[in-house]
């Protein structure tokens, strides 16, 4: 079988290069998963070593790229790998972002080395209209906008000339997306500058660049407030010069200069960034640094962004640098990264600034044991209930956390005063994180390895539900008005002890044809580790045997069908910064076949060819489950798992009596499936993420077996076989099955 697990789509923001995040889906290519677990997690669990789990690592390997997600969560744009050569803009949407879109390039280029670089930046607020880049002619990026139906319409937003090398971009829009911001090099100072496009299909471009400075200044908007009026960003003279910006009023005509830099000169001991603007335009966020050289969280607000906030001297949290990533809609909370250790950027913990003139703060804590490596929180949810970010370590594995965010803060956020009133009221005494019970981490990487090993091992689980429902098909052949009886043990391949027998009993109508079945305990105890039987375990077996002596030979044909229902209990693992979860579902199970063969003797009579051939339909599900609460961590439910296949198998046994009670018997069997779907598990966190988990039994097996039949008298014998399975990807296992069958 194989299992697949979509890997964990990226989110990137501007300032943090490193980030890979979390988002309410899990896209993209696939990673390798071995039967043990998903790496890094460092799960313990019985796992099935005979059953091939593994998972296609493309090469090179695929990933996909978000940057841009609307509220309600329906809708994603970012970039997809397709080649080495092909990274293409792709907007994701759908019931479970099942439908990938790659948007259209603008105009065929002449260069194809960068024919098919384009990306989405951002989304409008019902995601029907996208901003970002494309190459056009020559030009390796232009800025354009997607709309229409299905994003089919391409603006491309710069008027190309072959004299000229145009670079533009869009960063964000406004809610309709009316408005875009970014930048643009078409002006007169070859300069990249701050640039608004907006009007009848964007047509108006307005230059917000630094003009009349004594340096070229080169400028980029960043972020825009809903509706468009606000834009924020900054303007840098040199490499790692930035300089904070927010532009305002009619055209965008009126520069707020966040830091004491202007349009004329830059102050090289001062730096800032705007790096997001709340819903209303009131509220900015981002960092300053001063004569210390080291940035600090910085709020703007109020009429002209008058009033600044150094929220690491007004929270008196004493961290020595800091920034601002996320805002909440209406700006009363704020949250990034702060750090407590000189020169140390990299060790950042996950901060969140709450209150009255943000006065309050938390230092949410690292997902590495020794709190090594760095934190931010990235983005809120729309309820502001929520924080999303995302963790590198010592590894520089990236890690997406959220935290739940507790209710004094997020009470204290919608009593505490609002921008406006912030000005005139003193700040309330400041809360050190460490008097507050802290909000726990959620460590989605983490959770999402004992997702899939639940997962593995359901699929290893039905897997084995279905060979076991066919064993139960089995049968004997009773002569007339006489009982006959099977004691067969046929292992389930996950499990090599603990081999529950199976008793069959059939009674003969006529001498040509039987009918019987078995009711049993359908399941061993021995299960993969995170299941446990608990409750109903019952199998139920019937079938029917008409045979004849034809004058080629014996022929037979045998209807079956069995079903099962168990209760089984299922337990996640924990790892750091996850809760073991476990709940109760049910397995059940239909299966039904029609076989038919024969056989006579060949070369002499102690030699026989048997053959036989089936068709039939097997029907698996597991009930979907919800785990039990664990306190400050979310709830994961599990939604139904439905398999089913059509199978047909031919095989053939070669007989040779070497002895009057022994029997030698080789033979095969190829099994093929005609009709099937993928296991498919879905674990949905709170509501807020899913993640999908993909299992394949493969569509074609090959049974190889040997062995002897002993028959002691008439109404005795016994069949001892070593069998060897074989899937047509090479993977093999052997197993011993044993039955003893007799009539009375």
């Amino acid at each position: 079988m194989k299992f697949v697990n979509n890997k964990m789509i990226c989110i990137y923001h501007r300032r943090i290069h490193f980030v890979c995040c979390v988002l309410s889906l899990l896209i993209g290519g696939t990673q390798t998963v071995s039967a043990a677990g998903t790496e890094p997690s460092a799960l313990n669990h019985a796992t099935d070593d005979t059953t091939h789990i593994t998972t296609p690592t493309p090469d090179p390997p695929a990933y996909s790229s978000i940057f841009s997600i609307v509220l309600n969560g329906k809708v994603a744009g970012g970039q997809s790998y397709r080649n080495e050569d092909e990274m293409r803009a792709t907007i994701w949407s759908g019931q479970n972002w099942g439908t990938a879109k790659i948007l259209p390039l603008p105009t065929p280029t002449a260069d194809d080395d960068y024919s098919s670089f384009s990306l989405v930046h951002s989304l409008s607020a019902d995601g029907t209209i996208a901003g970002g880049y494309a190459p056009v002619e020559t030009d390796v990026r232009h800025a354009v906008i997607w709309s229409g139906p299905n994003w089919g319409k391409v603006t491309n937003l710069e008027h190309w000339t072959p004299e000229h090398t145009s670079v533009s971009v869009v960063n964000s829009l406004s809610a309709d997306g009316k408005i875009a911001g970014g930048s643009s090099t078409l002006n007169r100072y070859q300069k990249n500058h701050a640039t608004i496009w907006s009007g009848e299909n964007w047509g108006t471009k307005t230059d917000i660049g630094i003009i009349g400075a004594k340096q070229p200044v080169s400028s980029e908007v960043l972020t825009l407030s809903a509706d468009g009026k606000v834009a924020g960003g900054d303007f840098s003279v040199a490499t790692h010069d930035q300089h904070g910006v927010i532009w305002s009023g009619e055209n965008w005509q009126t520069q707020t200069h966040v830091d004491d830099s202007s349009g004329k000169e830059a102050m090289f001991f001062q730096s800032s960034e705007v790096n997001v603007i709340s819903g209303d335009g009131k509220v900015a966020g981002g960092y300053y640094a001063g004569e210390d050289r080291n940035p600090h969280a910085t709020i703007w607000y109020g009429d002209k962004w008058e009033h600044k906030v150094n929220l690491d001297e007004s929270s008196k949290s004493g961290a020595i640098s800091s920034k601002i990533y996320a805002l909440s809609n209406d700006g009363k909370l704020a949250a990034g990264s702060s750090s407590h250790i000189p020169e140390k950027d990299f060790a950042g913990h996950p901060t969140i600034w709450y209150g009255e003139k943000w006065s309050h703060w938390l230092d949410v804590g690292a997902l590495e044991p020794d709190f090594a490596g760095r934190s931010d929180i990235l983005a809120f949810s729309p309820d502001g209930k929520m924080a999303i970010g995302v963790s590198m370590g010592k590894s520089v594995h990236k890690r997406p956390f959220f935290i739940y965010l507790p209710k004094y803060i997020t009470d204290l956020s919608a009593d505490g005063s609002s921008a406006e009133s912030a000005a005139s009221q003193e700040a309330t005494s400041s809360v050190d994180s460490s008097s507050r019970s802290k909000p726990s981490m959620f460590d989605l990487s983490d959770a999402i390895s004992t997702m899939n090993q639940v997962a593995i091992d359901t699929f290893s689980l039905m897997t084995a539900q279905q060979r076991a429902l066919t064993n139960l098909q089995q049968g004997c052949i009773a002569n007339s008005k006489n009982m006959c009886w099977l004691i067969h043990v046929n292992p389930a391949t996950f499990v090599d002890k603990d081999v529950l027998p199976v008793v069959n009993v059939g009674y003969g109508l006529t001498e040509a044809f039987s009918f019987g079945g078995v009711v049993t305990r359908f399941l061993p105890s021995s299960l993969p580790k995170s299941h446990k039987i608990n409750g109903n375990n019952l199998g139920v077996g019937l079938y029917a045997d008409w045979h004849a002596l034809q004058k080629f030979g014996d022929f037979y044909l045998r209807p079956a069908v069995s079903f099962n229902q168990s209760k089984i209990d299922i337990k996640r693992a924990a790892l750091l910064h996850t809760a073991a979860g476990e709940g109760n579902t049910e397995f059940n199970g239909l299966s039904s076949s029609l076989e038919w063969g024969g056989g006579h003797s060949i070369l002499s009579k102690n030699i026989a060819c048997f053959w036989h051939t089936s068709i039939g339909y097997n029907a698996i599900s597991r009930d979907a489950y919800l785990e039990a609460r664990t306190m400050n961590f979310p709830v994961v439910s599990y939604r139904k798992i439905n398999y089913s296949n059509i199978r047909g198998d031919a095989g053939a046994d070669i007989r040779i009596s070497i002895l009057k009670p022994v029997i030698l018997v080789s033979g095969v069997k190829i099994e093929h499936m005609l009709q099937w779907n993928s296991f498919l598990s879905k674990a949905d966190i709170s509501g807020q993420f899913l993640n999908n988990s993909y299992g394949n039994i493969p569509p074609m097996i090959r049974i190889l077996k040997t062995g002897v039949i002993y028959t002691f008298n008439n109404n005795l014998s016994l069949s001892v076989f070593k069998t060897m399975t074989k899937n047509n990807e090479g993977f093999k296992s052997w197993k011993w099955l044993a039955s003893v069958a007799g009539t009375f």
